[in-house]
């Protein structure tokens, strides 16, 4: 009997992971329907967690300045505090830690937040997928952290802070910056936008959804996430300064 040899077809046959990479910024739909056939994500959670290493450590001189004039504002504070607080932040014990923190941090939340999709769009809205293939668009639209890093680690040492917003809350003053309402527009800021439309599409074509439902389905979620962060962010704001 003649043997039927099947030959794999663009649509069919995975792409590399520098190609995956590559694509992810200007042919994204190529890059995930790679990941719906052969879904991975250690490569790009690698690349981020390197990413957000690097700019952590780049901007830790600037990040402890702003903590601790944040805490010299506190009323009451003594200066003999201030030099004590100053010393136990400035401990390279400290430094060691975040430096291991840190890509810890960064898999916990991509664990969480493809937890949360996968809920959603499997449980909830009855989809099929897997688990791994919802980890895989959310870490693959994750390596927006690279242009992100590009543009503000710079901007950020121009304007000697590392507080860098390229959302709506710009147009606000310095004072509601720090309120809800400036915590809240801050999570739009316009690399949150480019991973929301990567997520949003990449999750449509692993579910076999329309682009409206899942741009509409991931759109509730971030408003959601944005309260709660921006609640939870001035809640603690007030315990550090009250």
């Amino acid at each position: 009997m003649e043997e039927i040899t099947v030959t794999p077809t663009e649509e069919t046959r995975p792409i590399g992971q520098l190609s995956r990479i590559g694509n992810l910024f200007f042919d994204p739909v190529k890059t995930f329907k790679s990941l719906d056939i052969k879904p991975s994500w250690l490569w790009a959670f690698i690349i981020v967690a390197v990413v957000a290493l690097i700019s952590s450590q780049l901007l830790y001189s600037l990040t402890i300045k702003e903590q601790l004039a944040r805490i010299s504002s506190v009323p009451n504070i003594s200066a003999e505090q201030l030099e004590v607080i100053k010393g136990r932040m400035m401990n390279p014990t400290n430094r060691i830690i975040s430096i291991v923190v840190t890509p810890i941090g960064v898999l916990a939340i991509f664990l969480a937040v493809s937890g949360v999709l996968y809920f959603v769009f499997s449980i909830l809205l009855g989809g099929n997928s897997s688990f791994k293939r919802v980890l895989s668009v959310y870490t693959y639209s994750s390596l927006i952290a690279i242009p992100s890093a590009i543009v503000t680690v710079p901007l950020a040492f121009a304007k000697g802070t590392p507080k860098i917003s390229l959302s709506p809350a710009l147009v606000l003053s310095a004072e509601k910056a720090e309120t809800f309402l400036g915590s809240f527009l801050s999570q739009f800021g316009f690399f949150a936008l480019w991973q929301y439309i990567l997520v949003s599409v990449g999750l449509s074509l692993v579910y076999k959804f329309s682009k409206g439902k899942s741009f509409v389905t991931v759109g509730i979620l971030w408003l959601a996430a944005s309260v709660l962060i921006a609640l939870f962010s001035n809640i603690f704001k007030g315990f550090r300064l009250g």
